[in-house]
Order: C-alpha cells, then sequence, then structure tokens
C-alpha cells in the first residue's frame, strides 16, 4: 500500500478510510485495522481531527479543513438519500457553480473524491451518480437474485392493489431491473387445499437459498407478524446477506440487528415515518392560523391505521402545537365506513340517497330536500363544522378527504374560504384531486431498499439501522391562511 499510494496530506482520516476500503474492496473496520499496524510500525502517522500522513509531513495547518467538504457531503447526501438516482446525469459543474457558493475547482474536486468511494464515475465527460453498472453476459436466471418474502400467496397479489405497497413494491422492482437482479417470491404459509406456484415455508426456502448460493443477494419480508418475523430474520441471517423488512403499517418495527444479537447491517426495517407526517400537517395548519381543527373518525370497524393516526395527532398536538386544540366526532353512520368514491353522484348513493334527490349542480342553491336529508344522515360532520372557531378539518386519509370534500360541496361549504382541508398518504387516484396531502415518500423508500440489497451506495439508517421514509407537503391549494 506504501508503494502504490501518492502522499496523503490534508485528507481526513474518515474519509479516506471509506476511499481505500472501496478501492481495495475490504470492509471499514478492516481498512482502520491495516492503517493503525502500519502506524505501529512507523510506515505512517495518524493525527487525531486532521488525518494520515507520510512521516514527518504533518504540519498544523493540515487541521485547516478543505473547503471542498462541505460540498461533498452535500453532494453525498444527495445520491446516497435518493435525490439523484443511480445511473442518471448529475448536473454538470457549472450547475453547481451558480451563485457564486462554490468554485469549479471545489466542485471537481468533490467529484474526484466521490468517484473514489464509488459514490459516482465518469461517463465521457460527464459525471453519473453511482457505481459503473458492469456489463454483464449471462442471461436473467444465472444473475443476482433478491428473493421477496410474503406471509402466503394471497398477499403477493395484494402487493399490487394496495395504495401503501404498490409504488414502494414497483419502485423495488424496477431498481432491481435495471441493475440486472432478478426477484424470486416465495411465502412463508403454505396455502390449505391449493397448489401454489411459490416456494413455501422453511423446508422449501431455505434449499432456494443455498442452491442460488453467491447469486442469493437478500431477502426482503413484509406482512409479518412481530414473531415470525423475529424468527425469520435469524433464519435469513445466517446466509450473510441483508435482510430487509417492509412494515406498511407506519410503525417502526420493535426489533433491530442488536436486539436480536446480529452483526450491524444485517437486518434494515423500512417503514413509512408516521410522526413526521403529522406533525409535516399539524405545522402548515398552525403556520396559516389554524388553532380549533376537527378530525372526524370513523371507528365502527375498529381500523388500526386510523386509531393510531388519532393517537399520533393527539400526542403531537399535545406536545409540539400548544396553540393548537384538536376537536374530534366519531363517526358511527356506516357511509364514513373506509372506501373510495369518485364522484359526487357515487358519495349521495354511497350514504343512500336516490339519483333524483342527488340532481344537482355545484353552485347553485342546494335544494332543501336533499340539504335536510344530507344533515340527517351525517350528523357527525354537521356537528364537527358548526363547532365554535373550526376553520380547518384533518381527513385521515385522501378515501375519506374525497368523502368531506364531497360532503361540503353538497353543503355549499367552500374549501377553502369556509373551511381548510389537509389529507394523508396521497394515492395515485387522489393526484388529481384538490386537497393538500402528505406523501409519505413510497417510491423512495422501494429505491432505497432496492440498494441496500444491492449494497452499491451508503444509505443512511436511523439509530436503530432502520430507514424511514422522507414525507413532504403536496399543497393543492385545500389551506388558507387566517
Amino acid at each position: 500500500m506504501r508503494n502504490t499510494e501518492p502522499p496523503l496530506t490534508t485528507v481526513l482520516a474518515d474519509r479516506l478510510m471509506r476511499m481505500l476500503a472501496t478501492r481495495w474492496n475490504v470492509s471499514y473496520p478492516t481498512m482502520w485495522k491495516a492503517v493503525r499496524i502500519l502506524a505501529g510500525k512507523g510506515i505512517i502517522e495518524s493525527h487525531k481531527g486532521a488525518g494520515i500522513f507520510r512521516p514527518g509531513t504533518y504540519r498544523a495547518s493540515h487541521n485547516v479543513p478543505c473547503p471542498a467538504m462541505p460540498f461533498t457531503d452535500e453532494l453525498r447526501s444527495l445520491i446516497t438519500d435518493g435525490t439523484y438516482h443511480t445511473g442518471e446525469f448529475l448536473p454538470k459543474v457549472r450547475y453547481f457553480t451558480i451563485g457564486g457558493k462554490h468554485s469549479a475547482t471545489t466542485v471537481v474536486k468533490s467529484f474526484s473524491e466521490l468517484a473514489l468511494e464509488g459514490i459516482v464515475h465518469k461517463q465521457g465527460k460527464q459525471w453519473v451518480a453511482g457505481k459503473a453498472m458492469v456489463p454483464v453476459s449471462q442471461s436473467g436466471e444465472e444473475g443476482p437474485v433478491v428473493i421477496f418474502l410474503v406471509l402466503n400467496d394471497s398477499y403477493w397479489s395484494i402487493m399490487f392493489r394496495q395504495p401503501f405497497t404498490s409504488p414502494f413494491v414497483s419502485a423495488l422492482a424496477s431498481e432491481l431491473l435495471k441493475h440486472r437482479i432478478g426477484l424470486t417470491v416465495a411465502a412463508i404459509q403454505k396455502q390449505k387445499n391449493e397448489l401454489s406456484a411459490l416456494p413455501a415455508a422453511e423446508e422449501q426456502i431455505l434449499p432456494l437459498i443455498r442452491r442460488l448460493g453467491n447469486r442469493y443477494q437478500g431477502t426482503i419480508v413484509t406482512f409479518f407478524p412481530h414473531d415470525l418475523l423475529s424468527q425469520w430474520v435469524k433464519l435469513l441471517a445466517r446466509f450473510c446477506r441483508p435482510v430487509i423488512s417492509y412494515n406498511m403499517t407506519n410503525e417502526r418495527t420493535s426489533i433491530s440487528a442488536k436486539s436480536l444479537s446480529l452483526k450491524k447491517g444485517a437486518f434494515t426495517g423500512v417503514y413509512l415515518d408516521e410522526e413526521a407526517a403529522v406533525k409535516l400537517a399539524l405545522e402548515r395548519l398552525s403556520a396559516f392560523g389554524h388553532t380549533i381543527i376537527g378530525v372526524p373518525v370513523y371507528t365502527a370497524t375498529g381500523h388500526e391505521g386510523a386509531r393510531r393516526r388519532m393517537e399520533t395527532i393527539r400526542a403531537c398536538a399535545l406536545g409540539c402545537f400548544p396553540d393548537i386544540r384538536i376537536v374530534e366526532t366519531e363517526q358511527l353512520e356506516p357511509w364514513w365506513k373506509f372506501g373510495s368514491v369518485s364522484s359526487i353522484p357515487e358519495f349521495v348513493a354511497s350514504i343512500g340517497l336516490s339519483p333524483a334527490e342527488s340532481a344537482w349542480i355545484p353552485g347553485s342553491p342546494l335544494p332543501v330536500k336533499l340539504r335536510k336529508a344530507l344533515m340527517e344522515l351525517t350528523p357527525s360532520m354537521q356537528s364537527l363544522v358548526d363547532h365554535p372557531g373550526l376553520t380547518a378539518v384533518i381527513a385521515l386519509n385522501n378515501d375519506m378527504a374525497r368523502k368531506y370534500y364531497y360532503w361540503c360541496l353538497l353543503m355549499n361549504i367552500t374549501i377553502p374560504k369556509q373551511l381548510s382541508m389537509i389529507s394523508f398518504d396521497n394515492t395515485l387516484e387522489s393526484v388529481t384531486f384538490p386537497i393538500t396531502t402528505i406523501d409519505f415518500g413510497f417510491p423512495r423508500l422501494g429505491y432505497l431498499a432496492a440498494h441496500i440489497l444491492i449494497g452499491d451506495i451508503p444509505v443512511k439508517t436511523d439509530r436503530q439501522g432502520h430507514v424511514p421514509g422522507v414525507c413532504e407537503l403536496v399543497d393543492r391549494g385545500s389551506v388558507r391562511r387566517i
């Protein structure tokens, strides 16, 4: 190593270790052990907070950080969090120098450093995010394989129908395909009295992994009860490949690699960050001057997701927004049950009114008969909007938001002029719907999960080794300033 490396002067130790570990294809701890051995033999010098040096070359001025470091860290973060996807061309050097914040020299130096780490590579004259893909001659059947583990056969089809799973699975599968990695589905439970095309149960799945050998890239598991998840993570960790769990219930999994006595990075949970989403919604309402906010809750079905979200809203408002008062109303009417409606006639039919009663054009005076029928059939909503000082409503998901929106239209309540509304999920069918919502970042989670399995870029985790979704507010104009 001493004969091949150029003189090392101002590079900080931590950054240098990542570069060298990538260059020699060894782990980060192994690289540090090698440095300690060389330092013990007097071949190099290591100075805390400054870096690693050839003997006699260290000067106190080396403690001054390199001007490229902040930009290098910023660009690395943009790539590892999925803002810039691997394989995509990065903006040109001139783009980063606009405004005078960074010089062209600083930007070029940062690109070069990230190239040594394997975070970017050059294609022609332009920089590209991620490592260069190595062309393969094998067929898809002979390439790397990721196993997607579900509870049983029926859950695999559910993955493509549920709004919480379809964007995640699509992004995951697309990214794996781009890197020429196959996806094999398996189930931990055998179907009773049914033929199944999926490998099932321990006696079929573990031999499948052994047959794959070096082609086995890792496993992603979902829809598991806690005890089964722990059991299967331990079984799969034996094969020394990443194990990822996707929790679509908006809860961080309670188990971790440490709690299961596994090596760091052996198990990662990816999940939707419920607390961050609720905080984002309340921040917008608070910033726009709303202090009395209504939350209708349909509890007749015992929907766990609605219950957890309501608990999070209560806790977040109490702990972070003392100026906000949450007004809850329990919706016992059966037509508020969870389910999607896509038009006013469909909504009117769902609450038991006839087509003749719903013959009304939005903006025109509401027929007395229709108004009276609506008030009798939906007393919970009427009592909520009549609450003194109430200026906004939080819908627990996009399906409920559509129903409340149609109800307001029928009752001649203008959104957002008379009542502001905000919701959650930003599902595909709600993209054109005029209600401000919180996007949980399903596709980005799928992208990051894929790259944990691919292992080409470092993916940032929390203290438990898990990856939360990054929530974003999608403003569609349904929240107004007071």
